[in-house]
């Protein structure tokens, strides 16, 4: 019981850390270019809001930033 309980508080803290890194906050500009030009990718690489953290979504990523960056 004590080790998820723990678990628990861990995961907690991590939501909490990462509530105050929004991706507005961290890439300004880009998600706002993102939003208008690339809205279905932007929803299902961060499904309800949050960042997906695996191989696929960081390649997308980059080719989303890579489009950006020759606009």
């Amino acid at each position: 019981m004590f080790l998820s309980y723990v678990g628990a508080v861990n995961r907690n803290a991590v939501s909490e850390a990462l509530a105050f890194h929004t991706p507005d906050a961290e890439f300004g500009d880009f998600m706002t270019w993102a939003t208008a030009h690339a809205a279905d990718e932007l929803n299902r690489l961060m499904p309800g809001g949050l960042f997906r953290y695996d191989g696929e979504a960081a390649e997308d990523w980059l080719e989303l930033l890579a489009r950006y960056a020759v606009r």
